[in-house]
């Protein structure tokens, strides 16, 4: 017998921590963005005026599903007249391959209580940074052909990463674009060449070797020269990561980079390291050493460090930056899932959606034509 509760308390959502973390581990869909670290942090600083709307599925008393959503006030200027339903660290802060999180081996009760839970209650759910490959896809396809709602997925994202399970770091290079390898690897000899370089990363244990709060500030005074960086903008994102950081470092998923010239900080590179996989999150440059491409070096010299340390993929993330190809030709897919329950709210938000999209198809037409 299938038990579903609803978690709308930050006491109940703390609670969880041990059941969340046995649960994702034990899950296909274990991803850093989807821990229950990175979701607490985020609603501690960063949840405004959402309220909690955390879907438990236990069966016998062990927890074998969770849709970790949030209910949001009606956003008026994005036609949405109504409360809806969304992932728990959705929104700028960079969190990528959100889903529902389903044990290994229940994937059927599981997906199905979930998906009774959505359908039985009034609000639209969006539900965005989907990978489109992921076990969440066949939940919403179940609703689809439950026939008691409406369902869409939209593409929005490509995340490339690099495969890089089994590869020593002279392999890698080699499998490098021609102009690239060569480029890359003048950079590397120039620098080392007239320079003492250092490059150095957080330990589990050790004194970092550049703060979270010096990263953001060097992030932060390069992007101001050159147009507003979103990541690090406000005064919560910035409490967000300070906080996160020490996290990650306690738990050693923390991997906070700086490349050294004579002692100068030329570049810093921010990473998590989870489940045997390294994500890169940010770059902070200092433009005195930018004719050096010490961003470049420093990426270089993060993915080494990731090969050396035996990872099984580099993620870089969302969004089809060219640069990212410098790296990569592979990358997956994100998109946006929405449902609309048969209520009158969820029908009136499926309409609001459609003349969205009316809307954005006029505008672009108009936008070519000036």
């Amino acid at each position: 017998m299938l038990k579903t509760d609803i978690v709308d308390t930050i006491d109940e959502f703390r609670s969880l921590k041990k059941e969340w973390t046995e649960l994702l581990t034990d899950s296909p869909s274990n991803v850093l963005f989807l821990s229950w670290e990175w979701m607490y942090t985020w609603w501690t600083y960063l949840a405004e005026d959402r309220r909690l709307y955390i879907v438990t599925i236990r069966s016998e008393g062990t927890l074998i599903g969770i849709a970790p959503l949030a209910l949001c006030s009606p956003n008026y200027r994005r036609l949405m007249p109504f409360a809806y339903l969304e992932f728990i660290a959705s929104g700028n802060v960079g969190s990528d391959f959100l889903g529902f999180i389903v044990r290994n081996g229940h994937q059927g009760p599981a997906e199905e209580a979930i998906c009774e839970a959505l359908l039985s209650q009034p609000h639209m759910v969006e539900l965005v940074r989907v990978e489109k490959n992921s076990g969440s896809l066949t939940t919403i396809s179940k609703i689809a052909r439950l026939g008691r709602g409406t369902t869409n997925i939209v593409d929005t994202n490509i995340c490339p990463f690099i495969d890089i399970a089994g590869l020593q770091w002279d392999n890698y290079v080699s499998m490098l674009g021609k102009r690239h390898k060569k480029n890359l690897l003048r950079r590397l000899r120039k620098l080392e060449n007239e320079f003492d370089l250092s490059f150095t990363s957080t330990k589990a244990g050790e004194v970092s070797p550049i703060s979270i709060q010096e990263f953001i500030e060097l992030h932060n005074t390069h992007w101001e020269k050159i147009g507003e960086s979103t990541a690090f903008n406000t005064n919560a994102l910035f409490q967000f990561h300070v906080a996160f950081a020490t996290i990650c470092q306690d738990n050693d998923w923390l991997r906070l980079c700086r490349l050294q010239l004579n002692g100068e900080t030329a570049a810093a590179v921010y990473l998590f390291t989870y489940n045997d996989h390294y994500y890169f999150y940010q770059t902070a440059l200092n433009d005195a050493y930018r004719k050096y491409s010490a961003g470049m070096v420093a990426l270089a010299l993060s993915i080494k460090l990731a090969i050396d340390e035996g990872a099984k993929t580099f993620e870089m993330l969302h969004d089809n930056e060219t640069y990212k190809y410098l790296w990569t030709t592979t990358d997956k897919s994100l998109v946006r899932m929405e449902i609309y329950p048969s209520s009158f709210n969820g029908a009136l938000s499926r309409r609001m959606a459609a003349t969205k999209t009316v809307i954005r198809d006029i505008s672009s037409k108009l936008r070519k034509r000036a």
